[in-house]
């Protein structure tokens, strides 16, 4: 996901801890809101993930910004 090659480590476990607290306002599939976007036509459609899989890529990213600044602290 090239948006989260561009946050900070910060930013990045910021997000991840945020998702994981989230849980009372999801909804049975497990998918987590994102945003919501208007159409064309003026109506809006909520833009949802499934949790575990966001956590998932969250995870990829936080793990690869950490080995990138091991290297460069080298």
């Amino acid at each position: 996901m090239a948006v989260l090659d561009r946050l900070s480590l910060r930013t990045l476990q910021d997000m991840r801890a945020r998702l994981a607290r989230t849980d009372g306002d999801m909804p049975d599939d497990g998918s987590v809101f994102l945003n919501r976007v208007r159409n064309d036509d003026g109506s809006e459609t909520e833009v949802r993930a499934d949790k575990m899989a966001l956590i998932a890529r969250l995870d990829a990213a936080i793990a690869s910004k950490s080995s990138d600044m091991t290297e460069t602290a080298r």
